[in-house]
């Protein structure tokens, strides 16, 4: 597997730095003679776009240059003024009231639902000041570098009339004080906490590990920028979420998504997880098995595996969008980490549940005697597992309904990404009616194991391409994919999925197919794994789910 070995740091800066992370709504002026005129531009979803002038007036611009700190703004340009842009046309038909604090909160049609080109792409020209009476004035602004002033003397230690101690939570050893300085800290709202001290001491408790990180946490204060890694997130956050830091906890919360999988071994992933265990971050806790779950076969072969907790492989195997190449690879990897782990008895019993044996064939069933070295202790419970799926495969469904519910996880496939269910797909459109095909069992069952369902697939760029197939999409599903098949069995429904590799090794994007069609994970940044590289691979992957009338 190949990943970059170098970790990208990433700088959250208040005021005039550049090299902002960028926010869905933010605004920029492009093309205009000065920073205060330009065309419009609006980020979101990972991109600029611009804005079509249908009914842009002073109202719109004028909540683009409040947004961008003008005082308002001289003139709402139509297309032609500036120059014109490329790329997608985010919004048409804006219309603002002029309260609002970005284009995204005014009324428009829909995120890049446009009949607009770039020849009317829309303009404005801000008010640089507000109107004394003068018509000409000069300013000199030096602002930006009272950042770095503030950081030298931060840096100096010196002057200081107040002192931070920094504690570990599980007692662990103390650092050195930090110096401070008093009036520095009053002037930012969310270092109040740091003067709740006694006289002119205040003690922060972190945990011991994030000792070293809490000197660039009060650093922030001073110059309100912060550089933020994987082996530094997790600390950053913790203080800022401890110490209710509300600007610093939004924007490290925002980049587990992107820095997460910057470790190969897995094993800052593995911290993550403990750390939103023991914060009850349920939101990061999903994250980082999600991404577990996505590159499961990866991390299986990682170190890092045995360091899971019972509860957490446990939640890792109930999740059904587990990337592997069959169930069997599951009970392979489970069988190693209990024995390593020493589980046995109950505990063993309850993780060996979460192994969908239907979802096995009967070739592997009958391996388990054989090759799974718990099965003589649990001989009955594997038996009993082992009758269950046999069953599934070779009795009907009509009798099988008065038995098994078959809506259950147990009869639901994981992402299976064998030969017999998956196969690569390239993201070139094949223009008129071709289409590229791949054949795969009707279903999990066995007795239908040699009847093949041919599936055909096709890229869809543009509204053009659903015209061209004869079927029907949204501008804001496109770019995507469709995957269908003319067959219709009888009990069989199929919940089918469009993977994203980043660099053919890790698992970045999954959309399901919906009405046969599935949006690009990477164009329309759905899951919130980056690929650095841009370079992306596709799969699609069948995956047939049983009803019954």
């Amino acid at each position: 597997m190949h990943f970059l070995p170098v970790l990208f740091p990433i700088f959250l800066v208040a005021g005039c730095a550049a090299g902002t992370v960028s926010r869905d709504g933010v605004v920029r002026l492009v093309g205009g003679n000065s920073t205060a005129q330009g065309r419009v531009e609006i980020y979101h979803n990972g991109e600029w776009g611009t804005v079509c002038d249908d009914g842009w007036d002073m109202q719109d611009a004028n909540v683009v240059c409040l947004a961008l700190g003008f005082p308002g703004a001289i003139s709402a340009t139509k297309g032609g003024v500036f120059p014109s842009g490329s790329g997608p046309i985010m919004l048409d038909e804006v219309t603002c009231t002029g309260n609002e604090s970005s284009l995204a909160d005014c009324a428009f049609k829909a995120w890049k639902l446009t009949d607009c080109d770039h020849s009317e792409d829309a303009g404005v020209i801000c008010s640089l000041e507000e109107d004394d009476g003068n018509s000409t004035a000069y300013t000199l602004d030096r602002s930006c570098e009272i950042g770095n002033s503030l950081r030298a003397l931060f840096e100096s230690q010196t002057n200081c009339d107040y002192f931070i101690s920094v504690v570990g939570k599980d007692g662990g050893s103390t650092s050195k004080e930090i110096g401070a300085h008093r009036l520095i800290l009053t002037l930012n709202p969310e270092a109040d906490f740091l003067l709740r001290g006694e006289g002119s001491k205040f003690t922060l408790t972190v945990l011991d590990e994030c000792i070293p990180q809490a000197k660039i946490f009060i650093r922030y204060f001073y110059t309100q920028k912060i550089k933020v890694t994987l082996s530094s997130l997790k600390c950053i956050h913790q203080m800022a979420s401890t110490y209710k830091v509300s600007s610093l906890k939004e924007y490290t919360s925002q980049y587990f998504s992107v820095l997460i999988s910057d470790d190969p071994s897995f094993k800052r992933q593995v911290e993550l997880l403990n750390y939103a265990d023991s914060s009850s971050d349920n939101r990061l806790r999903d994250l980082c098995l999600r991404y577990f779950a996505w590159n499961f076969e990866s991390f299986s072969q990682s170190r890092a595996l045995k360091d899971l907790q019972f509860e957490q492989l446990l939640s890792l195997l109930s999740r059904s969008d587990l990337v592997v190449s069959s169930e069997w690879a599951i009970l392979e990897v489970l069988q190693d980490w209990l024995t390593t782990s020493r589980v046995e008895g109950e505990l063993l019993k309850e993780m060996v549940e979460s192994v969908r044996f239907p979802m096995m064939t009967p070739e592997e069933l009958l391996k388990i005697q054989f090759n799974v070295s718990m099965y003589e202790k649990n001989k009955s419970f594997f038996q009993d597992k082992i009758i269950q799926a046999l069953m599934f495969h070779s009795v009907s469904y009509q009798v099988l309904n008065n038995y098994v519910n078959l809506s259950t996880v147990a009869y639901t496939p994981r992402v299976y990404i064998s030969s017999a269910w998956a196969q690569s797909v390239t993201n070139t459109p094949f223009y008129g009616y071709n289409y590229q095909y791949l054949n795969t069992p009707r279903q999990v069952r066995a007795e239908s194991k040699s009847e093949l369902t041919q599936w055909n697939f096709a890229y869809v760029p543009n509204i053009q391409t659903c015209y061209n197939y004869g079927f029907s999409c949204s501008v804001d599903s496109l770019p995507a994919f469709r995957l269908f098949t003319s067959n219709i069995y009888p009990y069989v429904n199929y919940r089918n999925m469009l993977l994203v590799k980043c660099d053919g090794a890790t698992v970045t994007g999954m959309q399901e197919f919906q009405n046969d069609l599935a949006s690009d994970p990477a164009t329309h940044n759905s899951t919130g794994f980056p690929c650095s590289s841009g370079s992306y691979t596709y799969f699609v992957v069948v995956r047939p789910t049983y009803y019954l009338n």
